[in-house]
């Protein structure tokens, strides 16, 4: 989750262009994998014996990368962007660029 992070912070404003002209699909996969890992681990975790197993460098990394999630969800700039998109009627999704469309989905899947 923290390469992820990471790259999502420093490798993907580098990549924007290149992602925002490839299919949607493709670009929307890459930005998918956070949400699926983090899924996969509430799922793992959900069991006494698998959270005994994991050392506490994890745990304490897993509950640091939880606390930075959660702050965001709490942030204005969370609540910003659902009330944009809230507003947003068709003909204005029509019109974004592909740029625009891919980083309305970084935003989206920020969490």
């Amino acid at each position: 989750l923290l390469v992820i992070e990471l790259w999502k912070a420093c490798v993907l404003p580098h990549l924007k262009k290149t992602l925002a002209d490839m299919d949607t699909i493709s670009s929307y996969m890459i930005l998918f994998q956070e949400g699926s890992l983090a899924g996969l681990l509430g799922v793992l975790l959900y069991h006494t014996h698998a959270v005994e197993a994991t050392t506490e460098e994890y745990l304490l990394e897993l509950a640091d990368w939880t606390y930075r999630k959660l702050t965001y969800l709490n942030s204005n700039q969370a609540y910003a962007f659902a009330e944009l998109n809230a507003d947003m009627d068709v003909k204005a999704m029509m019109a974004q660029t592909p740029l625009q469309e891919l980083e309305a989905r970084i935003a989206e899947m920020d969490m």
